[in-house]
């Protein structure tokens, strides 16, 4: 069934932020920030506006790159594994910003050890290949508890660094689509601290000013709480240890003579994240490949360990391969597998000649290969309630997450199910197999008919899906669980443009970069 309906150009195409911020890994695009930080605080040292001189921030900067680059390398000899220089720098350039800058030697020692016990922390503490804590504040905190002359004094927490930290920060924060998590904490930094400093007698304006502008806290959300290897695999999960860190942030703590410092609140979440439901490291075995449709390639795993999945959650690849370019060498993706089997694990891609170095070493990969992933995480799921309908809605490769659960309807689940797959090219769509074999009504949006499509399926013609095409579609949008998922653009748009039809639960799944 075929119908070509006035569809809108509304969905920006090119040179969009979220196009621009896709095009970089997030490991980059931390990197990328943490340096531009650290040029404007050499610039405000040369012009007397920081206070530390620009000698002791460079020798503390040598010192600790030093020893942390040079200390993973020596770790991943020792313990066998893949050292991933990248992480590592973004570490040692966050302790830069933590550690008291000096050029004294003995100091300078007292870094270097910071250093060594941070790349350290990646290794020994570590459930199954992945870190507990984060390894920037356990390097502080080491020194804090052992009462060494560098302590965490958070230098960055000025006020011309906080406005710097701010604006990167904003980038990261889109990109990650982690705003909740960052508001949650900020809120009750700034709500905690203002209560206290009025109880003490504060004025309402010089209270607010040293809240935003003295301490760290801009610089923390972005760069410490938001750090993926260490968050809780949940959205709601992450919100808690954001409210438990914003109050120990917040909140003067001293017990027996130690106090807390923003490190120490980190770790204190980074416990509470792991005991919350953490997932360890993950071995997996390359066991195959095939086409999938259109440009589209899955790829087949095994894990010896028996994998604890939901599907619609996602999973971070490892690939370590040389001259990486700026996307890096770890990436998300969807899990396209259902969960019957717990040792299997799909996941698949578009592949194209001009594609990321990631890709390609993935692609060309001999079977056998062992690679690592991080944990299993992600609250794109399906409800509970099997009454409720649901309406899937997927732009390009943003098909994958829905692959597993739409597997499950051939079982005989009792989900109404409606998909709409936009994909402009009709020669790129993919999985249409197990589209038919779901049961579930299925609209195809393409910007020329798609003549190959099952006997069952609904064609609509068009560039783009808008307002009108989506309630001629799906006239009881409104009752229905929406779940949309693909390009940032396309997702935050049709969101909109389902809540404005009357959709009160609506999940998001942002494919960045691809």
């Amino acid at each position: 069934m075929t119908h070509t309906l006035p569809v809108a150009r509304t969905l920006p195409v090119t040179h969009t932020l979220d196009g621009l911020l896709g095009r970089t890994s997030m490991y980059r695009l931390v990197l990328n920030s943490l340096i531009v930080l650290g040029v404007v605080a050499f610039i405000l040292s040369f012009t007397g506006t920081l206070e530390f001189p620009a000698a002791d921030l460079g020798a503390s900067l040598l010192i600790v790159m030093v020893s942390t680059v040079g200390s993973n390398l020596l770790f991943a000899l020792l313990f066998r594994v893949h050292p991933h220089p990248e992480s590592s720098v973004i570490t040692g350039l966050l302790l830069w910003f933590i550690l008291l800058p000096t050029s004294d030697p003995k100091l300078l020692l007292q870094v270097a050890l910071a250093g060594v016990i941070a790349s350290g922390s990646k290794y020994v503490f570590a459930i199954r290949g992945r870190h507990v804590v984060n390894p920037a504040a356990i390097g502080a905190l080491w020194l804090a508890l052992f009462e060494f002359d560098v302590l965490g004094l958070w230098w960055v927490g000025t006020k011309y660094l906080v406005v710097v930290a701010a604006v990167v920060g904003f980038l990261i924060v889109r990109r990650t689509r982690r705003v909740a998590l960052v508001a949650t904490f900020l809120v009750v930094v700034v709500v905690v601290t203002m209560a206290r400093l009025l109880i003490d007698g504060g004025g309402i304006g010089a209270s607010l000013e040293y809240t935003l502008l003295s301490t760290p806290m801009v610089f923390f959300a972005v760069f410490m709480l938001t750090e993926p290897l260490t968050l809780p695999p949940t959205h709601r999960q992450q919100l808690v240890e954001a409210v438990v860190v914003g109050v120990l942030f917040a909140i003067p703590i001293t017990i027996a003579g130690y106090s807390f410092g923003p490190e120490t609140a980190l770790v204190i979440g980074n416990l509470l994240a792991f005991a919350l439901g953490q997932r360890s490291g993950i071995r997996l075995t390359l066991t195959g490949r095939r086409a999938a449709g259109g440009r589209a390639t899955e790829f087949e795993f095994h894990s010896a360990r028996p994998l604890r999945f939901v599907p619609g959650q996602y999973i971070e690849l490892s690939v370590p391969h040389a001259r990486a370019d700026r996307r890096g060498s770890r990436r998300t993706f969807s899990i396209a597998s259902p969960d019957r089997d717990p040792h299997r694990l799909l996941v698949a891609m578009t592949m194209a000649p001009d594609g990321s170095t990631f890709k390609k070493s993935l692609g060309a990969m001999a079977i056998g290969t062992n690679i690592s992933a991080t944990g299993i995480a992600g609250d794109f799921v399906l409800p509970v309630d099997r009454d409720r309908p649901v309406l899937l809605i997927a732009g390009g490769i943003g098909i994958t997450p829905f692959l597993g659960q739409l597997d499950g309807l051939a079982g005989g689940s009792r989900y109404d199910v409606v998909v709409v797959y936009v994909q402009r090219d009709p020669a790129d769509l993919a999985y249409l197999d197990l589209l038919d074999d779901s049961r579930a009504r299925v609209i195809v949006v393409t910007s020329t008919p798609a003549t190959e499509l099952p006997p069952s399926f609904e064609n609509v013609i068009g560039p783009r899906i808008d307002r009108t095409s989506l309630a001629a579609a799906v006239p009881d949008l409104e009752r229905r669980d929406v779940y949309v998922s693909g390009p940032p653009a396309f997702v935050d748009v049709v969101s909109r443009l389902a809540a404005d039809l009357g959709a009160t639960r609506i999940r998001r799944d942002h494919f960045a970069g691809y």
